[in-house]
């Protein structure tokens, strides 16, 4: 996932799976099952407050092609 967070320090991935999680900036992350998944990112300011969430939900089809009907979203 690339991501494009403006100010944020900090990190916390959420990929929608057990063993999902990651708290780098821009995480690599392989699903091994097709399916419908919600990503969500929290991206923290250098204070460490008022986080802010951003959500997006892809579908993983049988040939490993990856759906999205949207951009992440607020």
């Amino acid at each position: 996932m690339i991501n494009q967070s403006l100010g944020a320090v900090g990190y916390e991935w959420d990929f929608g799976v057990i063993q999902g999680k990651s708290d780098r900036e821009n995480p690599l992350f392989t699903y091994r099952e097709p399916g419908i998944y919600t990503i969500t990112l929290t991206a923290y300011n250098e204070y460490w407050v008022c986080p802010t969430n951003h959500t997006l939900t892809i579908e993983i089809l049988p040939d490993g092609a990856i759906f999205s009907q949207c951009i992440f979203t607020q």
